[in-house]
């Protein structure tokens, strides 16, 4: 996937327009072509959460990363202990804390939307009890 990786080192462009537009590639490609993207768009999710500490990045991550659920990750993938939204909102790992803020949010609209996000959006039981438990520890 040649151009996954084109748009994957033009996320670490110094100018916030280039990374804004690589993000919107990337949404149209997860909304077209879903899920068989998987195994090149997953090892995205650490990289744009923490891009949004930038305070011009921070809606176009947003709206990446919700293109990205539900088409592409499912609650599994977010709750995963390894380069998720569990180690974007550790203090330890994420000192930005607008960065472990929009993760959170981005957390909460991916639970708002469920399965209208897309066939990867269902929260099963066991997921709920992990984003409760998740939620708590941040209070």
């Amino acid at each position: 996937q040649p151009l996954i990786s084109d748009l994957k080192k033009l996320l670490e462009h110094t100018h916030f327009a280039v990374n804004s537009k690589a993000m919107a590639a990337l949404s149209m490609l997860a909304e077209g072509v879903g899920s068989s993207l998987f195994p090149y768009l997953r090892p995205l999710l650490p990289v744009l959460t923490g891009l949004s500490k930038d305070k011009k990045l921070t809606n176009p991550v947003a709206n990446c990363l919700d293109c990205l659920f539900g088409n592409i990750l499912s609650f599994d993938h977010l709750l995963d202990k390894d380069d998720a939204i569990p180690t974007a909102v550790d203090e330890k790992k994420q000192k930005n804390a607008l960065a472990r803020k929009s993760s959170l949010e981005f957390l909460m609209r991916c639970i708002e939307r469920g399965e209208d996000a897309g066939p990867r959006g269902v929260l099963n039981t066991k997921n709920a009890e992990r984003v409760a438990k998740l939620a708590c520890q941040k209070l």
